[in-house]
């Protein structure tokens, strides 16, 4: 491993252990990092960066008080790992590796884990589908007006992006960030929107 430090003016970069002359030494940034956090110390995002977030309020402060999280995961057919790390897992075992590592699926993993749940100690909560539909037509208002206040669309920032070559690095590295976060808020949208209209909520049509 390796580690590093800014002092006096430099950036001193450091094997942490006696490695072999011509071996090939790598660099973790910050592990567990989110783009968030990526952009603002280092100047770089990652596209569907599985540690990313969205900002979102928490259950105890929205109407209904959270989703039900094991109802959602159903609906998507996941499931959480049963260890302390709480990573979630897709039910189709046989999808290709490909599938199981795209951008869009790892998108929908930070949008569940950005999502607020309804807490053990809310069984009231729990059993109200009329609660969880509240909680996510709250959702949608931040993710929805989150969206609607940048000043560019996502479609803009693509073609902005397929113009690398005429902007600078660092507009490029803010645009790449930008586009990021409309991808993950528009996936988040998706999702609520999609969920919303499953079986679930279907009695109360």
């Amino acid at each position: 491993g390796t580690s590093f430090v800014i002092k006096e003016g430099k950036f001193e970069i450091a094997l942490n252990a006696a490695t072999p002359a011509g071996t090939e030494a790598s660099l973790c940034y910050m592990a567990g990092a989110d783009n968030k956090e990526l952009m603002s110390t280092f100047g770089f995002s990652i596209p569907g960066n599985s540690h990313d977030r969205i900002r979102l309020p928490a259950a105890n402060v929205i109407p209904g008080g959270g989703l039900n999280k094991e109802a959602l995961l159903d609906h998507l057919r996941m499931f959480e790992l049963p260890d302390d790390t709480h990573q979630m897992a897709y039910l189709d075992l046989d999808a290709t590796a490909d599938s199981m590592q795209s951008p869009s699926r790892y998108r929908t993993k930070s949008v569940i884990n950005s999502l607020p749940f309804f807490t053990p100690l809310l069984v009231c909560q729990r059993a109200s589908l009329q609660n969880e539909i509240k909680s996510i037509q709250r959702l949608l208002e931040v993710c929805e007006g989150r969206l609607a206040s940048f000043p560019t669309t996502l479609i803009e920032d693509e073609e902005m992006l397929m113009q690398s070559d005429s902007i600078s690095a660092c507009t490029l590295a803010a645009v790449q960030y930008r586009a990021e976060n409309k991808q993950l808020l528009q996936t988040a949208i998706n999702l609520l929107l999609n969920y919303m209209s499953s079986r679930r909520f279907a009695q109360l049509n």
